[in-house]
């Protein structure tokens, strides 16, 4: 079965096969359900869409990607990442740990989340530079947006305090092996200005992924719909039939 290079989507257009859970779509399809709910939703508020999965996976790319395929279509999508709201570096260090719940607002978060749900079309957010963390503020315009991408680590999560979830209206997971997770996580260090050295890394991704088995990966059950990346960056997309 063939995957789908994101780079070549507009031009794959092939039929599917059912299996007893999930069955694969192309992304023509997948897009279609997208632009579908967000011209159906029933809700006053802008539909959102969470991007939740494995860390390291790619999801702030396949974000990007999505927003300008959907602008394609006239879909006009503002783009809201949890990493915009990590505590400052300092503030982080003085936690003590590589990485866990705490190293992020997720109050501030669920603030912003609620105002969206609110129909609040105009509100201040953080906003991070992940390369060099550097935190600001900026001020959301929503009068143009007909879709919310919501990008993150947690943002399938259903328990207290981070069920990001309750605010979506379709989950989409993106899953790779641990082995390519591991290498576009290291790649993606290097082009920080203060990487970590080898050592350090090391700790940071056991950390990483000790908090992916406990917050994150029981999410993918939840998501209607789960992407597959694998070390050549193509994606198999498959559709939770019981969603």
């Amino acid at each position: 079965m063939k995957k789908v290079n994101l780079f070549f989507v507009l031009f794959f257009f092939s039929i599917f096969f059912s299996t007893i859970e999930a069955k694969e779509i192309s992304l023509s399809s997948f897009i279609d359900q997208i632009v579908q709910t967000t011209q159906n939703s029933c809700s006053s508020s802008i539909p959102i869409v969470a991007i939740g999965g494995c860390p390291g996976v790619g999801k702030t790319y396949f974000t990007k990607m999505l927003a300008t395929l959907l602008q394609q279509r006239k879909i006009n999508c503002y783009i809201l990442a949890l990493d915009h709201f990590n505590l400052p570096l300092q503030e982080r260090k003085k936690i003590g740990t590589e990485w866990d719940i705490r190293h992020f607002r997720s109050d501030e978060l669920h603030h912003v989340l609620q105002l969206i749900k609110q129909n609040k079309i105009f509100f201040q957010k953080p906003i991070c530079n992940q390369l060099t963390g550097e935190i600001k503020e900026e001020t959301v315009d929503l009068s143009q947006i007909d879709v919310i991408l919501f990008d993150g680590l947690y943002t399938l999560c259903t328990h207290n305090p981070i069920h990001f979830f309750s605010y979506a209206d379709i989950g989409i997971f993106i899953d790779a092996n641990e082995k390519d997770i591991y290498q576009w996580k290291w790649e993606r260090e290097q082009k920080k200005s203060q990487p970590r050295n080898g050592d350090e890394f090391a700790k940071h991704m056991e950390a990483i992924l000790t908090d992916y088995k406990k917050n994150i990966a029981y999410t993918k059950k939840s998501a209607h719909f789960i992407i597959t990346k694998d070390s050549s960056h193509q994606y198999l997309i498959e559709e939770h039939v019981n969603k």
